[in-house]
């Protein structure tokens, strides 16, 4: 929940997610500045890249049939 706050702040103020993130005491009070940022390293969230990229091509392949 305190992370879809963030999230929701982040956008509707245009701000970066870390920034909110970092203003959350909630999230702070279980996260460390390291864990955040590890969190929101690109190479974290692209295990799921191969998958998307699959799913892409599938639904391409069903469309050239």
């Amino acid at each position: 929940a305190a992370v879809g706050r963030a999230c929701a702040k982040a956008a509707a103020k245009g701000q970066p997610l870390r920034d909110a993130l970092l203003a959350d005491k909630t999230i702070t009070n279980v996260l460390t500045v390291q864990k955040i940022d590890a969190a929101l390293a690109p190479d974290a969230y692209l295990g799921s890249a191969l998958q998307f990229v699959d799913q892409v091509l599938g639904a391409r392949r069903k469309l050239r049939r």
